[in-house]
């Protein structure tokens, strides 16, 4: 075994796919899902081919190619020649697959590799790598050694899942003693965010007329909350890295480098690692953030109970009952703003309400539109099918009749165990 190889062998030891890892599916259409590798092979199939293995997943696809491909078990030497298992991807079917941005028809998969096959994605990582919230307060109950410290902690998760609220109850919790500081990257331009990052000197360009602390030197000894640092320029990512190597921060126009203490907090709502094939985010720099903790918020399609909670709090903290049929009908729903926008629906439906309960309206009507998957995709290629606008109209039409499958039936002259199938269906 050469050099290159020996080097090979013990990154794919260290990294390499184990079983318990887990896998995520973001199919072309319907919901994502993970599940736990525990088998020595598992199937990618587009959903034209049969198949009859142990195991095989069916994603959809956009044209006419068919694709299968393999994950299984091989034996190769691994570290001091010593025989290994490892997860091998083998395509058997279609022109290949993209491996973190490069077509491969075969490799080695390891701990953190993105998958593209037929317009789906699939990310394997070990199950430990993130942390996903299922209670904020257990996490920061079971975590304080973590919350304490000062190790950068990454939250990735979509807008509107809570992220700048987990990371003023972290500030909180670590007891440090300067303030909590936020600054959404995406809300300033390329020429400001250096100063507003690293602050600037009286005269180090035009318009500044006077010192400016920025927000790094704002948060000393407290917490620096980075939102939406996938929209940061590589420039400035540069920048930023040196600082979190030594925490020593210059102003602009200033020769003169000042230390602080600062705990930062990190989010994103983008793939960063799909930032990195795309030259929008330097190597170094995602492997810097990605080093301390990573905590995914999911999704509140991907958590249905907690609409019910959340339902209850709102209730509780307004004096208003939220009818039973409408919780229900929530649950139906893919919510793609997440807390926020349910939140933000609750509350004008309270403010429109002429009583204290709060029923199915026209404004949840709206929500068929607005919140709908098949409102929600952005791309022409992937329009919804006709199954898919039917069922949505049965449901406006079910949850109108206060869910009640026969009055629903009667109006659509269909069967109420057709309405069943349909409302019934896990969304």
């Amino acid at each position: 075994m050469n050099k290159e190889q020996s080097l090979m062998s013990e990154g794919l030891d260290k990294d390499g796919l184990e079983q318990g890892d887990i896998i995520e599916v973001i199919p072309l259409t319907g919901r994502k899902y993970k599940f736990s590798l525990n088998r020595t092979e598992i199937n990618f199939l587009s959903d034209d081919l049969m198949d009859d293995s142990a195991c095989s997943k069916r994603l959809g696809r956009l044209d006419y190619e068919s694709f299968h491909v393999r994950l299984s078990v091989v034996k190769t030497l691994g570290k001091h020649n010593k025989s290994k298992s490892r997860y091998k991807l083998t395509t058997i079917k279609g022109s290949g697959v993209k491996l973190n941005g490069q077509w491969v028809i075969e490799a080695f998969i390891e701990r953190g590799d993105r998958l593209e096959v037929g317009f789906n994605k699939i990310i394997f990582s070990h199950p430990k790598e993130e942390i996903a919230l299922d209670s904020r307060e257990s996490f920061l109950e079971n975590n304080k050694s973590l919350i304490q410290s000062r190790l950068s902690i990454l939250l990735i998760g979509q807008t509107g899942v809570g992220k700048t609220s987990l990371a003023k109850k972290i500030h909180k919790a670590s007891h440090r003693k300067g303030k909590f500081v936020h600054l959404n990257i995406s809300s300033f331009s390329k020429n400001l965010i250096e100063s507003e990052l690293f602050g600037h000197i009286k005269g180090a360009f035009t318009g500044a007329s006077m010192d400016k602390k920025g927000s790094l030197k704002e948060a000393h000894q407290g917490t620096l909350f980075l939102d939406e640092i996938d929209s940061l320029s590589k420039e400035l990512q540069v920048k930023l890295l040196l600082f979190l190597d030594d925490y020593k921060i210059r102003a602009v126009g200033s020769s003169y480098e000042e230390e602080i203490d600062v705990r930062v907090i990190l989010s994103s709502g983008r793939d960063l690692l799909e930032l990195v094939n795309k030259d929008l985010m330097r190597k170094d720099f995602y492997y810097r953030i990605t080093s301390g903790q990573i905590i995914h918020l999911p999704a509140l399609r991907d958590r249905p109970e907690r609409i019910k909670s959340f339902c209850e709090s709102f209730s509780h903290q307004h004096g208003v009952l939220i009818k039973k049929n409408l919780i229900d009908f929530y649950f139906s729903l893919p919510w793609p703003g997440n807390y926020r926008q349910l939140e933000g629906h609750l509350h004008t439906k309270l403010v429109m309400a002429k009583g204290n309960k709060l029923d199915f309206d026209e404004l949840d009507e709206r929500l068929l539109v607005q919140s709908s998957e098949l409102f929600e995709m952005n791309s022409q290629l992937n329009p919804p099918s006709l199954g898919e606008v039917k069922n949505a109209y049965i449901k406006k039409v079910f949850y109108e009749s206060q869910s009640n499958y026969q009055v629903a039936a009667k109006k659509l002259k269909v069967s109420s165990r057709s309405i069943r199938n349909i409302i019934g269906e896990k969304l």
